[in-house]
């Protein structure tokens, strides 16, 4: 019931799931033979079409060499930049490996 309010990362996480063409249709069935109420169906299905030219969980733009390559410490910090920078790249604001290697320059400068 909360699929139109889910960031479009979240979104996209949830559609790429293994198991998610067959979650759906379970939905679909409980909605049908419960209260006939289709339009959270209609909407995922909706969101699957805008991402049919490309995958639902693209790869990262950005791994732990480039992170560690831009000045950060061998650790966790790594993997909170790289899933930071995946975020940004699933809501659509990093489309390129460039842009977001620029991102990653900007943000560690912020930090430190």
């Amino acid at each position: 019931m909360n699929v139109p309010k889910m960031k479009r990362s979240t979104l996209r996480k949830f559609v790429g799931r293994l198991h998610f063409p067959l979650e759906l249709e379970l939905h679909r069935i409980d909605c049908t033979s419960s209260h006939g109420k289709l339009d959270m169906h209609a909407h995922v299905l909706e969101f699957q079409k805008e991402l049919a030219a490309e995958p639902a969980l693209p790869p990262p733009l950005l791994t732990g060499r480039d992170v560690m390559g831009s000045g950060v410490s061998e650790g966790p910090d790594v993997g909170t930049w790289i899933k930071r920078a995946y975020e940004l790249q699933l809501e659509g604001q990093l489309a390129t490996r460039e842009a977001a290697l620029e991102w990653l320059r900007q943000e560690i400068a912020k930090s430190t």
